[in-house]
């Protein structure tokens, strides 16, 4: 009510509930428990282009690493495969990044979409197809000329 009492009470309540159902749901426990790590930050080299970024939720175990982020679409996808193809690519980016940070463990990735809520896993036969962008040079922002 305080940060919020620009908006609605109706909404202030809606946004409320959609994040306390995300909290109460089993499926969730893992992800919210008290071994897994919230705003992560992230860097890494892969295939010799700097990766980094902030993982909203991230669970290291023994044997594997699980990356989640949150989108607060309010209307998410209904499926997997219609995730963006700019999730996708950040996702793939996570994983690639993790894949160096956490050598020898599985890694796997999720979405979060929070309005629903909906947790979806990312096959990773999906994000490799995006993970392949790597192996081509790119630039987040033009270079200056070099005078």
């Amino acid at each position: 009510d305080r940060i919020a009492a620009d908006l609605t009470r109706e909404d202030r309540e809606e946004m409320l509930e959609s994040a306390l159902a995300v909290l109460r749901d089993p499926d969730f426990a893992a992800v919210f428990g008290p071994d897994a790590l919230a705003e992560v930050p992230l860097a890494a080299t892969v295939e010799g282009q700097v990766v980094m970024g902030t993982a909203d939720r991230l669970l290291v175990t023994e044997k594997a690493v699980t990356v989640i982020d949150f989108k607060t679409a309010r209307r998410p996808p209904a499926r997997p495969e219609d995730i963006p193809d700019s999730t996708m690519k950040q996702m793939a980016a996570y994983v690639a990044a993790l894949e160096i940070i956490y050598p020898g463990r599985r890694v796997e990735a999720g979405v979060l979409y929070t309005q629903t809520p909906q947790l979806f896993a990312l096959p990773a036969q999906r994000l490799a197809a995006y993970k392949s962008a790597f192996a081509a040079p790119q630039e987040s922002f033009a270079l200056p000329p070099v005078e």
